[in-house]
């Protein structure tokens, strides 16, 4: 990554922070004026971190299968060709190839995009309103899975992750910043779409944006 790359691409990062930390308060007043359905979601968190402390070494297959498919699936929404797909209980790969413009988006996205969370909440788009708990329970097991994969390969890591090809291949700081912040918004959804569905968390997120950049011009 060029000087001049690093620069631009953190200083956007920097705005895209300030941006969800000035939202932080709107996602909590949706949270504290829902909190029933929330008890649910929590629900299903705390069941899917009983049955990881029970099922870890059977389960590591699974959060590979997490890791390696969340590369896959931002290589293909970047418009790369994938070539491999490897999943094995202790190492995985994927191998894709063409423009290396968003390579730093598949490259991290693993640590930052909770992947069956997604999947859940496009379910949850069509069919959600149908059953709402069992809705939040499904989606907050889901997303406390992705909160184990990543607490698993963060455990791994040496020296904030120096031996992490993912993460030590663009600097430190920048590879840190992207995850923390699409990491928090990612959340944000996630969130959001307890209450409400996919769409509209979107939609809630990048109006609160539009009002604070409004409101600063």
């Amino acid at each position: 990554m060029s000087l001049r790359r690093f620069i631009c691409f953190e200083l956007l990062l920097v705005i895209f922070l300030v941006l969800l930390f000035l939202t932080i308060d709107e996602v909590l007043v949706v949270v504290v004026n829902s909190y029933t359905r929330y008890l649910y979601f929590l629900l299903g968190g705390a069941l899917m971190f009983v049955i990881d402390r029970f099922t870890y070494r059977n389960n590591k297959m699974m959060k590979t299968f997490h890791h390696e498919s969340t590369h896959m699936l931002v290589s293909l929404l970047t418009f790369r060709k994938v070539l491999m797909l490897k999943v094995e209980p202790d190492s995985g790969a994927v191998a894709s190839a063409g423009s290396k413009r968003m390579l730093e988006a598949v490259s991290l996205s693993p640590y930052c995009f909770p992947l069956f969370a997604y999947v859940v909440m496009i379910f949850g788009y069509f069919f959600g309103r149908d059953m709402v708990n069992i809705y939040a329970v499904i989606l907050g097991a889901a997303y406390a899975f992705h909160l184990l994969c990543i607490k698993d390969d963060f455990v791994s890591l040496k020296v904030l992750g120096r031996h992490q090809t993912d993460i030590n291949q663009y600097p430190l700081l920048f590879s840190y910043s992207y995850i923390l912040s699409f990491w928090l918004f990612n959340t944000m959804i996630v969130l959001l779409s307890v209450r409400r569905d996919i769409v509209e968390a979107y939609l809630y997120i990048f109006d609160n944006f539009k009002q604070i950049v409004c409101s600063i011009f």
